[in-house]
């Protein structure tokens, strides 16, 4: 759900931003470990505010190298994060 939320933020607000698959686990991660770890319901809807987004890329984008570097190996299990 954080992955696509992300998604649709960066087609409609974030075109402008440069972030590496690294940059995109790390925010599902954050966005994810914000609202809890729990399961849903079947049919339950789950929402991610714009400002949590924000947060979110505004983290990243403070990763170390060293830090991207270690994301490398959860982001090449993801291909659909080229995006």
């Amino acid at each position: 759900l954080a992955r696509k939320a992300l998604r649709q933020y960066l087609s409609s607000k974030g075109k402008d931003l440069t972030l590496t698959p690294e940059h995109k686990i790390f925010i599902e991660d954050y966005m994810q470990n914000r609202i809890g770890n729990r399961l849903l319901k079947l049919g339950e809807v789950v929402s991610f505010s714009e400002s949590l987004i924000k947060e979110a890329i505004t983290e990243a984008q403070k990763l170390t190298d060293a830090q991207l570097q270690n994301l490398t190996q959860y982001a090449q299990l993801v291909p659909s994060l080229n995006y």
